[in-house]
Protein backbone atom coordinates (compact mmCIF):
# COMPACT_ATOMS: atom_id res chain seq x y z
CA UNK A 1 0.00 0.00 0.00
CA UNK A 2 1.28 3.13 -0.91
CA UNK A 3 1.50 6.45 1.62
CA UNK A 4 0.12 8.75 -1.27
CA UNK A 5 -2.05 6.98 -3.79
CA UNK A 6 -2.66 8.50 -7.70
CA UNK A 7 -5.81 11.22 -6.86
CA UNK A 8 -3.35 12.19 -3.89
CA UNK A 9 -5.11 10.93 -1.17
CA UNK A 10 -3.18 9.71 2.37
CA UNK A 11 -3.55 5.93 2.57
CA UNK A 12 -6.20 5.90 0.13
CA UNK A 13 -8.41 7.84 2.23
CA UNK A 14 -7.59 11.39 2.91
CA UNK A 15 -6.47 14.13 0.44
CA UNK A 16 -2.89 15.40 1.37
CA UNK A 17 -4.19 19.33 0.17
CA UNK A 18 -7.30 19.04 2.14
CA UNK A 19 -5.62 17.71 5.32
CA UNK A 20 -2.73 20.61 4.84
CA UNK A 21 -5.42 23.31 4.77
CA UNK A 22 -7.45 22.41 7.54
CA UNK A 23 -4.28 22.12 9.74
CA UNK A 24 -3.90 25.59 8.50
CA UNK A 25 -6.93 26.90 9.58
CA UNK A 26 -6.54 24.91 12.94
CA UNK A 27 -3.24 26.31 13.46
CA UNK A 28 -4.16 30.01 12.28
CA UNK A 29 -7.17 29.55 14.92
CA UNK A 30 -4.51 28.11 17.53
CA UNK A 31 -2.26 31.56 16.95
CA UNK A 32 -5.59 34.40 17.51
CA UNK A 33 -6.43 32.33 20.70
CA UNK A 34 -2.89 32.61 22.01
CA UNK A 35 -2.20 36.30 20.57
CA UNK A 36 -5.64 37.22 22.54
CA UNK A 37 -5.43 35.49 26.03
CA UNK A 38 -1.78 35.35 26.35
CA UNK A 39 0.66 33.21 28.08
CA UNK A 40 -0.16 35.06 31.43
CA UNK A 41 -3.17 35.87 33.58
CA UNK A 42 -5.28 38.96 33.11
CA UNK A 43 -3.90 41.97 35.13
CA UNK A 44 -0.36 40.83 34.88
CA UNK A 45 2.63 43.52 33.60
CA UNK A 46 5.43 40.92 32.69
CA UNK A 47 9.15 42.68 32.94
CA UNK A 48 12.30 41.74 32.16
CA UNK A 49 12.96 40.64 36.29
CA UNK A 50 9.95 41.01 37.68
CA UNK A 51 6.47 39.77 36.49
CA UNK A 52 3.80 42.51 38.76
CA UNK A 53 0.28 42.07 39.16
CA UNK A 54 -2.60 44.58 38.94
CA UNK A 55 -2.36 45.80 42.44
CA UNK A 56 0.74 45.35 43.67
CA UNK A 57 2.65 48.54 45.06
CA UNK A 58 6.68 48.86 43.16
CA UNK A 59 8.82 51.22 43.71
CA UNK A 60 10.35 52.93 41.00
CA UNK A 61 13.00 54.91 39.72
CA UNK A 62 12.81 56.98 36.56
CA UNK A 63 14.63 59.54 34.72
CA UNK A 64 13.09 62.92 33.25
CA UNK A 65 14.53 65.16 30.39
CA UNK A 66 13.72 68.57 29.67
CA UNK A 67 15.53 69.09 26.44
CA UNK A 68 16.88 72.86 25.52
CA UNK A 69 16.13 74.67 28.53
CA UNK A 70 17.27 78.69 28.89
CA UNK A 71 19.60 79.52 31.62
CA UNK A 72 17.52 81.95 33.39
CA UNK A 73 15.92 79.04 34.57
CA UNK A 74 18.37 77.01 36.20
CA UNK A 75 18.97 79.27 39.49
CA UNK A 76 15.56 78.30 40.66
CA UNK A 77 15.55 74.78 39.15
CA UNK A 78 18.87 73.79 40.69
CA UNK A 79 17.69 75.47 44.16
CA UNK A 80 14.09 73.50 44.00
CA UNK A 81 14.94 70.11 42.92
CA UNK A 82 16.77 67.69 44.22
CA UNK A 83 14.97 66.59 47.67
CA UNK A 84 11.79 68.29 46.56
CA UNK A 85 8.50 65.83 46.88
CA UNK A 86 6.38 65.15 43.65
CA UNK A 87 2.78 67.05 43.90
CA UNK A 88 -0.79 66.21 42.08
CA UNK A 89 -3.99 67.99 42.53
CA UNK A 90 -2.44 70.38 45.11
CA UNK A 91 -1.61 66.79 47.34
CA UNK A 92 1.87 65.52 47.72
CA UNK A 93 2.31 62.27 46.12
CA UNK A 94 4.72 59.33 47.61
CA UNK A 95 7.15 60.41 45.20
CA UNK A 96 10.74 62.70 45.34
CA UNK A 97 13.42 64.14 42.94
CA UNK A 98 16.40 62.18 44.47
CA UNK A 99 18.89 64.03 41.94
CA UNK A 100 19.06 67.13 39.46
CA UNK A 101 21.42 67.55 36.59
CA UNK A 102 22.04 70.36 34.21
CA UNK A 103 23.93 68.73 30.93
CA UNK A 104 24.89 70.31 27.23
CA UNK A 105 22.30 70.22 24.72
CA UNK A 106 22.63 70.99 21.13
CA UNK A 107 18.82 70.54 20.30
CA UNK A 108 15.56 71.49 21.76
CA UNK A 109 12.03 71.75 20.75
CA UNK A 110 10.26 74.94 19.20
CA UNK A 111 6.87 75.57 20.10
CA UNK A 112 5.65 73.51 17.00
CA UNK A 113 7.01 70.44 18.67
CA UNK A 114 9.93 70.42 15.90
CA UNK A 115 13.39 69.76 16.93
CA UNK A 116 15.69 72.82 16.22
CA UNK A 117 19.46 72.93 16.86
CA UNK A 118 20.50 75.34 20.40
CA UNK A 119 24.23 75.00 20.20
CA UNK A 120 26.13 77.91 21.60
CA UNK A 121 22.66 79.71 22.76
CA UNK A 122 23.18 79.24 26.77
CA UNK A 123 20.72 76.42 26.52
CA UNK A 124 20.78 72.87 28.62
CA UNK A 125 18.88 69.95 29.33
CA UNK A 126 17.59 69.56 32.79
CA UNK A 127 17.92 65.74 33.92
CA UNK A 128 15.75 64.66 37.09
CA UNK A 129 16.06 61.23 38.56
CA UNK A 130 13.05 60.56 40.56
CA UNK A 131 11.66 57.84 42.83
CA UNK A 132 7.95 56.89 43.03
CA UNK A 133 5.50 54.41 44.84
CA UNK A 134 2.49 53.28 43.57
CA UNK A 135 0.19 50.64 42.82
CA UNK A 136 0.30 49.31 39.53
CA UNK A 137 -3.27 49.04 37.40
CA UNK A 138 -3.47 46.71 34.80
CA UNK A 139 -1.28 47.31 32.17
CA UNK A 140 0.70 50.38 33.91
CA UNK A 141 2.33 52.32 36.81
CA UNK A 142 0.61 55.62 36.88
CA UNK A 143 1.44 58.66 38.62
CA UNK A 144 -1.71 61.01 38.96
CA UNK A 145 -2.77 60.59 35.43
CA UNK A 146 0.55 59.63 34.39
CA UNK A 147 1.76 56.90 32.71
CA UNK A 148 5.45 56.48 33.78
CA UNK A 149 6.84 54.58 30.67
CA UNK A 150 9.74 55.74 28.54
CA UNK A 151 8.60 57.66 25.85
CA UNK A 152 6.04 59.19 27.80
CA UNK A 153 5.91 62.80 28.08
CA UNK A 154 5.76 64.02 31.74
CA UNK A 155 4.83 66.83 34.21
CA UNK A 156 7.38 67.38 36.94
CA UNK A 157 5.40 69.21 39.29
CA UNK A 158 6.68 70.21 42.96
CA UNK A 159 5.59 73.00 45.29
CA UNK A 160 8.03 75.54 43.47
CA UNK A 161 8.04 73.91 39.93
CA UNK A 162 6.13 72.88 37.15
CA UNK A 163 7.93 71.45 33.68
CA UNK A 164 7.78 69.17 31.02
CA UNK A 165 9.83 66.79 30.17
CA UNK A 166 9.75 63.02 28.45
CA UNK A 167 10.87 59.90 30.46
CA UNK A 168 14.05 58.16 29.48
CA UNK A 169 14.84 55.63 31.42
CA UNK A 170 12.47 53.58 33.99
CA UNK A 171 13.73 51.03 36.71
CA UNK A 172 12.10 49.01 39.13
CA UNK A 173 13.50 49.41 42.53
CA UNK A 174 11.37 47.66 44.70
CA UNK A 175 8.28 45.46 44.81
Amino acid sequence: MKIIDEKGRLFGKINLIDLLIVLAVALVAVAFVWKITGSRAPGDVATQDHLINAGDEVTVRYEVIVAGIDEAYFKGLERYAEGASLVRDNNVINGKIVKFEKAECSTALDPNGNVIAVEGQDRYDAIFTIEYTGKMNTNALVEGQQVIRVGSQYTVRTLFIDIIGYITDVEIIGK
